[in-house]
């Protein structure tokens, strides 16, 4: 309230010639009433009060028209030129059906309620394109079977078969539950986990082939431009099936605690945590997470003051798949202009990728091998120790039914 009271209000004749002349140049979308301190670099500077304009992107000054250039001072007063992107109202529901797919929308399996659609990945063994949803919404904890079908919108929101079938389901990454709802399965995995404990949780991840077309964008915000990794503190945004577009800030980055699903409690480590009042609810699931146009992770989870999130580096490891991001990004996130036949750098940069796609594809197949043959290791001991613990049931209620005879 007290920074409100100090900010100086710019001169109604000033406001009057910005509303006249500056709003109308190209690419400008706004201003403040009231003087701003300027902000270079990132940092904001109190001793130097400016009027504020806003645009959708800076533009070098060389590729504007004299007509178009921002003045750098109206009736005596500084300018400072700031990026806020396009501005549009949020009108989309999300719970409507889109075609093409883009994510933020509503789908699910066709046995769900309502959950949100992820991104689009591409799988790192077979090369398909997949879209990607929480265990839970798209393999219904680990329940469904591969080939079941995907609605978009989601059963709750009027999606039905045949007419709203997106896709099918792929592949999921199982859930390992410490304790299950079911009495007699938590029962017996207590006989297993006196011997060994559930392996740690990082995501919570699905995905379906889909099978119709589809953009790698979010509603109403736009295409994504990467991934990154964000820090305590950053402002991220989602866009979600229940409560569309929501705000937030990073309050952990090694969050790792219980989650309650139906079938029973896991444990989760190595996540993100959200804070942010209503930053999501129930629906929201599989919501991409960003910070600006880069993706950081998918949410799963969550309570009314704070949200859950799956990272993007643990979506694709442990998921095996890869982001499908735009072809004019590299690694580094710099936009790379020109094409390869007439540029010796482009040449020699896709040369590069070549080689380590191939390194990190021959990588990802041991892996991948590796991950296989633990996995069978891991079912083949448990398959032991539900067979031990019918064993050992068995004889106590053979013994208990003696005693009582």
């Amino acid at each position: 309230m007290l920074g409100k009271i100090l900010e100086k209000k710019i001169p109604k004749e000033v406001e009057e010639f910005i509303r006249k002349k500056v709003l109308k140049l190209k690419n400008v979308n706004g201003y403040s009433q009231t003087l701003k301190p300027r902000i270079k670099g990132g940092k904001i500077i109190h001793s130097e009060k400016c009027i504020r304009i806003y645009v959708e992107k800076k533009v070098p000054v060389a590729y504007l028209s004299l007509a178009d250039i921002i003045p750098t001072e109206i009736m005596g007063y500084k300018t400072d030129v700031v990026a806020i992107g396009e501005i549009k109202a949020l009108q989309s529901d999300p719970k409507k059906r889109y075609r093409p797919l883009v994510a933020g929308i509503s789908a699910c399996h066709y046995k769900c309620t309502a959950c949100t659609l992820g991104l689009a990945f591409k799988d790192a063994e077979t090369g398909e394109v997949l879209l990607a949803q929480n265990n839970h919404c798209a393999a219904l904890e680990g329940k469904a079977k591969i080939g079941d079908p995907i609605l978009a919108p989601s059963p709750y929101d009027s999606g039905k078969l045949p007419d709203d079938k997106v896709g099918e389901l792929f592949k999921f990454v199982p859930i390992h539950f410490e304790e299950y709802s079911c009495p007699f399965r938590r029962f017996a995995m207590r006989f297993v986990r006196f011997f060994r404990k559930a392996a740690p949780n990082k995501v919570d991840v699905g995905f379906f082939k889909p099978s119709v077309e589809w953009k790698q964008e979010v509603l109403d915000k736009g295409p994504i431009r990467g991934k990154c990794v964000p820090e305590i503190g950053d402002k991220l945004w989602k866009v979600g099936r229940t409560t569309s577009f929501t705000e937030g800030s990073v309050a952990d980055l090694d969050w790792a605690g219980y989650v309650q699903y139906q079938r029973g409690t896991a444990f989760f480590e190595d996540c993100i945590l959200v804070e942010g009042e209503g930053f999501s609810q129930g629906g929201d699931s599989s919501s991409p997470v960003q910070k600006g146009d880069l993706t950081v992770g998918m949410l799963f989870a969550g309570s009314s003051s704070h949200t859950i999130v799956c990272k993007i580096d643990n979506i694709e490891e442990i998921g095996k798949v890869k982001l499908i991001l735009p072809n004019s990004v590299s690694c580094f996130g710099v936009a790379l202009t020109g094409g390869k036949d007439d540029n010796p750098v482009m040449v020699e940069i896709a040369g590069l990728r070549e080689r380590v796609a191939r390194l990190e594809q021959k990588s990802e197949n041991m892996e991948g091998t590796l991950k296989t043959i633990k996995e069978r290791l891991d079912k083949l001991g448990d398959r032991v120790w539900y067979v031990l613990s019918g064993v050992i049931l068995s004889i106590l209620i053979q013994i208990l039914l003696r005693v009582l005879h």
